[in-house]
């Protein structure tokens, strides 16, 4: 036999035979037997010129693939079992964002220095909840300010 046929041979044995609509699934299960395949054939060889003998089946091949693909990480320690800990999954506690609070009444009206400000990203208004992207200039509140509603005033004068 040539080296095709054995090669397909060798692939037959051990297929991964998983079934799937998508046809591109087929040729990267064949690609990948093919490849473990390969590496095995290599292996042999490897092992046959310094002298060793190979004692290691294609299955078994495989399946320490398998096994060191599902049981690893990244940097070669085993990955935890089961479900993470609450505190391993993040080194902090995640804390609900909460609202900015108001600026103090005193600062809020005495009409001293609000300017409108023009911010790049929109917010919430305070007073309307609609997106604005205008913000005082002392409190760093967002707020609208367009024809038809001047929330700016509202939030400044009640």
């Amino acid at each position: 036999m040539g080296g095709v046929d054995l090669s397909d041979m060798l692939i037959e044995l051990y297929r991964i035979d998983i079934r799937g609509k998508k046809w591109y699934m087929r040729l990267f299960y064949y690609f990948l037997d093919l490849s473990v395949v390969n590496a095995w054939l290599l292996y042999r060889r490897h092992m046959g010129q310094q002298g060793r003998t190979h004692n290691k089946s294609l299955l078994d091949f495989k399946s320490e693939i398998a096994n060191y693909l599902t049981s690893t990480t990244n940097d070669g320690t085993p990955k935890p079992r089961g479900r993470p800990l609450r505190d391993q999954d993040c080194s902090t506690p995640k804390r609900p964002k909460l609202a900015k609070p108001k600026p103090y009444d005193s600062v809020r009206y005495d009409g001293i220095q609000h300017w409108p400000e023009a911010v790049a990203d929109k917010k919430r208004c305070r007073v309307c909840s609609a997106y604005a992207q205008i913000q005082c200039f002392k409190c760093h509140v967002s707020l609208c300010l367009v024809k038809n509603r001047n929330c700016f005033k509202i939030f400044h004068t009640q």
